[in-house]
Formats: C-alpha cells, structure tokens, sequence
C-alpha cells in the first residue's frame, strides 16, 4: 500500500513533513506493513511535480506562443522567486497559467506532461522517495518478466504493470471530461528516461 497526499491541507501542516512522513511510516510498520506499506507526504501539494526547467512545460501548458517566456511571467507576477526552480505555491501557479493561456485543467493535460516531460530531472524529495519505492517494490527483473523481455524500457515496462502500480483505481482521484463520464483508469505514466 502507498499513502500519498499533500502535506498542505493536510490539517497536520505545523507538523514538518519528514516528521509527519516517518510517523505515518512507523505506524504502517507497527500494524504489519513493513515493507509492503508506504506513506510519502508531498511538500506542499502534488503539483510540485509538474513545475520543472523542461521546455516541454512550457509547451503543454499552452505557452509556446506567448512573446514572454513562462518562467519570466511567473517572475513577474510573484509566482517563482528569482533563482527558484518550482513556485511555493504550485498549485496556484498552475491555475494562473493555465487560465492566462486559455487552457483548462484536465487529465489529458496532466497525461501530456506525464508523456513528454522525462522525471530524471524532477529533483523533488518525495518524488525521489517515490521512484525509489517502486523500484524497489517492482525491480526490474519483475518488470522483464511481466513485459517478456530483458531489453523492455522502463516506462513502458511500468505501463505493463500499470494495474499492480499506479494504474489501480483509486490511486488518482477520478476525472472528469463531462458529467456523465469519469475514469479511474491511469491517466498519466512517467518517464524514466
């Protein structure tokens, strides 16, 4: 089992994330998890993950065509402070982005970063915490079994074992594309370029 969620809005936001993260571990430890349970808490939110130098950002977020560049842009509007790699506020900051390039929130946005933007650069603890996890729940002589090579890549080897991983439902909150529709189904595989 993987307990993933934000340390802001958490309600335990004056506790620090490492100590709330090996407590929350402890405990999964104690009631029989060992190894098999895992809790990873995300400073601040999970959108910190998006937020990375990569050109492709910038372009699935809809500011390919824009004269100022979006790093700048979040500069100038106090999104990102000089020198920063992620914004402090990563959600927000995404919802400014998107709504100044006339883009909507939606799981195809989030599958698009997913598919282009390569996660070796991603320099955040907790996404580190998390490949490290699944590497080591999923070596990769598992994945070359399941994908029935030796030479399979990686992400595609993860997308095998999609339904084992974080393909399971439940694992993202549902999505919507109208009123009548949701998917539980993975919508976004990372790259592990």
């Amino acid at each position: 089992m993987l307990l993933m969620f934000d340390h802001e809005g958490s309600g335990k936001e004056k506790i620090e994330r490492n100590s709330l993260q090996n407590d929350l571990n402890s405990k999964l430890s104690q009631s029989g998890g060992e190894d098999r349970a895992r809790a990873i808490v995300l400073e601040p939110e999970l959108e910190v993950w998006i937020w990375s130098d990569s050109s492709q950002v910038d372009r699935v977020l809809g500011w390919q065509d824009k004269e100022s560049k979006l790093r700048p842009w979040l500069i100038q509007r106090e999104w990102l402070k000089e020198g920063a790699t992620k914004p402090s506020r990563p959600k927000e900051a995404l919802g400014a982005t998107l709504r100044e390039a006339c883009k909507s929130r939606s799981a195809s946005l989030y599958k698009r970063l997913a598919e282009t933007v390569c996660v070796r650069r991603c320099t955040d603890v907790a996404f580190i915490e998390f490949c490290a996890i699944l590497r080591k729940w999923f070596p990769q002589n598992r994945l070359d079994r399941q994908a029935g090579t030796k030479k399979q890549h990686p992400a595609k080897a993860l997308l095998i074992l999609s339904n084992d991983l974080v393909g399971a439902e439940g694992f993202e909150p549902p999505t919507s594309s109208s009123q009548s529709w949701r998917t539980t189904r993975l919508c976004n595989t990372p790259l592990f370029e």
